[in-house]
């Protein structure tokens, strides 16, 4: 699985041109979707064209997600079946409300995956947008070692809450805190819902800073234009790349002189703080910052 996790480009399944371009983009990875963008009329059209792309073209770096369409429906079966053929990274699942979705989809994905004879196991990845996929998140995680992540839907969280939407979200702060934390101690990455501006970089760069110091290693994109703020946004800053690298390496002087402790400006650095800033100079690495 890829290094970063920093921009997720959904690209409708559904649309063949979108389809040829999915391997082209700057984003760590593309969502081919089979569910919310695709028209009822066009689900198995999408179904196969999404099959093919995977099985005929490239995507190097690129992760390659799958999002499927909803567990309780007739079609989430043969999605599932069609992509354990195709070899996706890992599929979506939408509307995770609780270890009954995963489980489901686990069941899936173990009979035709004995029936193709395959020996790798296909990843899963919860999209949770529910208020019960909030509450059961812990044994949402627990219940299968296929989980490599979550992303975060808010929409529907706004209707389960009855919260209001307001430009800096504080009202979903307990919830984003929640699931990045849950992320934390399961060791997988929170993947943030995504943005609405398409046209306003500053903007999505902007929400993309607050979910990165929050704990989040990237978010969803439905515009192309989003994809560079977030791949910015999601890595530190050169001075607060600089301040960590002035830091660790203070702190290993430090140790060579057998004084656990270090004096940064005025602030005293031990071991767990210092780690914080070895995890922003080795997120700097992956994203090139570094050599």
């Amino acid at each position: 699985m890829a290094d970063l996790r920093r921009s997720i480009l959904y690209i409708p399944g559904h649309n063949p041109n979108f389809l040829k371009k999915a391997n082209k983009t700057e984003a760590d990875a593309v969502i081919l979707d089979l569910q919310e963008s695709v028209p009822d009329s066009e689900k198995e059209n999408a179904r196969d064209l999404v099959k093919e792309t995977l099985l005929n073209e490239d995507f190097g770096r690129i992760e390659r997600f799958v999002r499927v369409n909803l567990l309780d429906s007739p079609l989430a079966e043969e999605d599932i079946k069609a992509m354990v053929e195709a070899q996706p990274d890992a599929l979506i699942i939408p509307k995770t409300n609780s270890e009954f979705e995963i489980r489901r989809a686990e069941e899936f994905l173990s009979r035709y995956e004995r029936q193709s004879q395959r020996d790798r196991k296909t990843k899963l990845i919860p999209l949770i947008e529910s208020a019960k996929g909030v509450f059961f998140i812990k044994e949402i995680l627990s219940c299968s070692d296929r989980i490599v992540a979550i992303c975060f839907g808010r929409e529907d969280l706004y209707a389960d809450t009855g919260a209001v939407i307001t430009e800096d979200e504080q009202e979903m702060l307990y919830i984003k805190s929640k699931l990045v934390l849950a992320a934390a101690a399961f060791g997988i990455d929170a993947i943030d819902s995504p943005y609405l501006y398409i046209n306003d970089p500053d903007a999505v760069e902007k929400k993309a800073r607050k979910a990165f110091i929050l704990g989040f290693c990237g978010a969803q994109a439905i515009h192309p234009s989003q994809i560079a703020p977030l791949n910015r946004a999601f890595l530190p800053s050169d001075e607060e790349l600089k301040e960590a690298l002035e830091i660790t390496s203070g702190f290993r002087k430090s140790l060579q002189m057998n004084q656990p402790i270090h004096v940064h400006q005025g602030k005293m650095m031990d071991s767990p703080i210092v780690e914080v800033y070895e995890k922003l100079i080795e997120k700097a690495r992956k994203g090139g910052m570094l050599s």
